[in-house]
Order: structure tokens, then sequence, then C-alpha cells
């Protein structure tokens, strides 16, 4: 059933149907009581994410770029991703491991989140690490956040006794870091 239609499975629907059902309220994403409320945890919500952020391109080939970090952001994406690898001199790098993308430094990707995170909205931007890096990198990693995110940076476990996330309300112009081994 859309929009007070009744489907079955041999009608064929049409291009106006099909725009129905995207813009009615049987595929909202938002439930109704939350719409204006970023009052509700984290996980209530869905976080318009990017994935290989750094890519302008092919995900073999491609062109890595500190640009596309500022456009997501920019664009109001709220989750972006970064695969941290070892790089040359102890300073990490952006890059897709094992193919023939450029690669890019993380201090410059880093410095350019610090500085879009918040112009498009307040709420929160989650980092989503997808590290490779060597336990010494993973040192200068952490180092490179704390220096260039300041206060921004969440340093603190969100979970200390509660399964719930604090809410975009209460996590507003600040970074947050998930990672992925």
């Amino acid at each position: 059933r859309v929009a007070g239609r009744k489907f079955s499975k041999r009608d064929k629907v049409s291009v106006q149907d099909f725009y129905t059902f995207l813009f009615s309220r049987e595929n909202d994403i938002l439930d109704g009581k939350k719409k204006d409320s970023m009052a509700y945890s984290l996980t209530e919500y869905w976080i318009n994410s990017s994935h290989n952020t750094y890519l302008m391109g092919h995900q073999i080939t491609g062109i890595s770029s500190v640009e596309t970090y500022i456009r997501v952001l920019l664009q109001g994406c709220r989750c972006i991703e970064l695969d941290c690898i070892d790089g040359p001199d102890n300073d990490p790098i952006v890059w897709h491991k094992n193919t023939f993308c450029t690669k890019i430094r993380l201090f410059d990707v880093l410095k350019a989140i610090n500085r879009f995170a918040f112009v498009s909205t307040p709420y929160p931007v989650v980092l989503s690490i997808e590290n490779h890096l060597c336990i010494d990198q993973q040192i200068i990693m952490a180092s490179m956040m704390t220096v260039v995110f300041k206060k921004k940076l969440v340093q603190y476990d969100l979970y200390p006794e509660d399964t719930n996330l604090p809410s975009p309300e209460n996590l507003q112009n600040k970074i947050l870091v998930k990672k992925k081994k």
C-alpha cells in the first residue's frame, strides 16, 4: 500500500507511483515525533555517510584528495571514512590500500576536517577509521587528532554504563572516532 493505493505482486509501478512512494509517509526515514528534535540517542537517527571519502573517482586507479572531504562536509555529510596506512617517515597517509590510487597525508585531511566539519551544521562528525597503521603510527595518528581537533575531539567513553549514545544535540561541534581493524 502506497499513499492509499494497494498493489499486487503483478502490478507494474509507474514512474509517478515510484516518486509518490519515495516521498510518502511510508518511506519517511524520520519518525514523526523525532522530526524536529535532535535530543534522542545518536542511534535513533539516519546518518549521512560517505564511503571511500578521499576518492574523486575510480576506487582502483582514482585520485585521492583533501577536497573531497571538504565537499562532503559542506554538503552535510556526518560520517566520513579515512583508510589510514603507514606512511614514509612516520607520516600516516590516507590511501585505498593495494590499489593504484594516489595517497594523501593524514595530517592534511585532519586539518581540512577541523576547518569544515561544522560549517553546514553543528551536529557531530563521525570519523570512520579503517586502521592499517603499525602501533607507532597509531600513536602518531592519535596525537595528530588531539593537536588538530583540540576540544572538539571526544576523548571519553560514550558507553560508560548506559547503552544509549548521547544525542546529536549534546554532541554539537564534536568529532567522534569510530575505528575498525
